[in-house]
């Protein structure tokens, strides 16, 4: 049967005359099952740890979650809008400009994710997130309260 997908949602929205092909349709969702099998093990993983270390785990599994489902709707030619196209290839089929799909859920996925990447990247790196930066006491972060200085060394049980 195959990848319907692109037909099936054929009249939903309105759609540009240089979109997706069913190739590019299939590509969006393998990479929806790889960003769900990454949820899956952040989420499998995540159960295993205790305190900071599972907010680490599940802040990659929220991630990889929203990105399942941006690639869903861009492999479903959803989450997508006509705009017109600045210039004509040469060896185009079309015989002016036309339009061409941007798919504005990328960047609603950029938008959700990059926090999420940058806030988990600050537990790797056990950076202050907040608080007192004095030298007398080490700074904790207002979120957790111990994902930085001599409290995040050691571990929870």
């Amino acid at each position: 049967m195959g990848n319907r997908a692109l037909q099936t949602n054929a009249g939903v929205f309105r759609h540009a005359n240089l979109q997706i092909t069913r190739r590019g349709s299939d590509w969006y969702f393998t990479v929806c099952a790889l960003m769900g099998a990454a949820t899956i093990a952040f989420l499998a993983t995540g159960l295993r740890r205790h305190g900071v270390r599972r907010l680490f785990h599940w802040l990659l599994a929220t991630a990889t979650f929203v990105s399942t489902i941006a690639y869903y709707a861009m492999g479903s030619n959803l989450g997508q809008v006509p705009i017109r196209a600045e210039w004509q290839a040469r060896n185009s089929q079309t015989r002016s400009a036309g339009t061409r799909e941007v798919f504005y859920v990328r960047y609603i996925d950029w938008f959700v994710t990059s926090p999420l990447l940058l806030l988990s990247l600050l537990l790797v790196a056990r950076l202050p997130c907040g608080g007192s930066t004095s030298s007398a006491s080490p700074p904790s972060c207002s979120y957790c309260g111990s994902c930085c200085g001599t409290a995040a060394a050691t571990p929870r049980r």
